[in-house]
């Protein structure tokens, strides 16, 4: 096993070492997306070129059905669109696919590996998530985190995202609909962020959150501790969910946040989680074990109300959730899908390495 191997596999399990050598680690986090069990994947990609429509309903399954969500499958070099019942409506090439996301106008965010893999420069898409027709394009360093959602206007989407940009510095970016993309921060321990109505929270992996305006201006600071890996809009306007990931899944500490930062609630995750996967609208969060095969859910003050519910395969990392509670997965070789009450229900198989997935909230 290589020494980057080493350093993404045991990122999480490095302790608060300020180190060069332990911030090279924990950037090293992207790599993970590349691992395989055994070995690697490195894929010689051109950029994020030759989408096709996403409102061809029945491509695959030649019925008429409305899109329900979409997969990346990063190894299979696509993005998949699916419908409630988890059938492949279509099927888009999409070259080295790491991170989605969705914002509030349906419009898909897609951060793409380029030739030198997860190390080298990344290309951000947003594609129109009814006809597939890329709308804009950026390139920048290696993508960290990339979030979406609603913006300072109610309704319209915006995308934050947090890119390597030298050998130490980070930026953390909005990235509007229209116009320019914006600088929020630079710094050298930016990790992940989100945002909601013009405000952005940067999470980092030294413990800070940092809670910015509409404007740029800095609203807030907290030392919450430990290492912040994923961050999402919380239940009502203003709130937050936090992951804090640094040790043992019993030391992880998931966290609801008031407006102010200060915390409602805190309670340890129990769980090897490094991302969130929040039910919309409800104080209810899901959290699945990054190495094995087994999720959680938290709901109303922090109540445990799914303490063990077992997946069928490993390495589930990222998930999203419906407004009713259930979940989708995206494990390496397929999606595995819960109920709202924890119940597996069908999935859908024949990917080569599913990397992440989004809802899509029926209206």
């Amino acid at each position: 096993m290589s020494k980057t191997e080493r350093a993404a596999a045991g990122y999480f399990e490095a302790g608060a070492e300020r180190s060069a050598d332990a911030r090279r680690a924990r950037a090293a986090l992207v790599v993970r997306r590349w691992v395989r069990i055994g070995g690697w994947t490195v894929l010689g990609a051109v950029g994020c070129l030759g989408v096709g429509a996403l409102a061809r309903p029945g491509a695959e399954s030649g019925q008429e059905s409305e899109v329900a969500g979409w997969v990346i499958d990063r190894d299979g070099g696509a993005l998949v669109a699916l419908d409630a019942e988890r059938l492949k409506l279509a099927r888009h090439p999409l070259e080295s696919p790491v991170e989605l996301a969705l914002d509030a106008e349906e419009r898909l965010w897609v951060a793409c590996a380029g030739p030198e893999g997860p190390v080298g420069p990344h290309r951000v898409v947003r594609i129109d998530g009814v006809s597939g027709a890329v709308e804009r394009e950026w390139t920048c360093g290696p993508v960290l985190d990339l979030e979406a959602g609603e913006g300072a206007e109610r309704g319209r989407g915006e995308a934050w995202m947090v890119a390597l940009a030298g050998s130490a510095e980070r930026e953390v970016s909005r990235v509007p609909a229209v116009g320019p993309l914006a600088v929020v921060e630079r710094s050298v321990d930016a990790f992940c962020v989100a945002g909601q109505r013009g405000a952005v929270l940067v999470g980092s992996e030294r413990g800070e959150l940092r809670l910015y305006g509409p404007q740029g201006q800095r609203l807030a600071v907290r030392n919450f501790g430990g290492l912040i890996s994923d961050l999402a809009p919380g239940p009502q306007e203003g709130t937050w969910w936090v992951l804090d990931a640094q040790g043992s899944a019993q030391a992880h500490r998931v966290a609801l946040l008031e407006r102010d930062l200060r915390s409602r609630w805190e309670r340890s995750a129990g769980i090897a989680a490094i991302y969130l996967a929040p039910v919309p609208h409800v104080e209810r969060v899901w959290l699945s074990d990054a190495n094995g095969s087994h999720a959680r859910r938290f709901g109303f003050g922090g109540a445990l109300e799914l303490a063990h519910v077992a997946l069928p395969h490993a390495g589930a990392a990222r998930a999203s959730a419906a407004p009713d509670g259930s979940l989708w997965l995206a494990a390496p070789g397929a999606l595995l899908c819960l109920d709202g009450a924890g119940g597996v229900t069908p999935g859908q198989g024949g990917f080569d390495f599913l990397v992440d997935v989004v809802r899509r909230e029926a209206r």
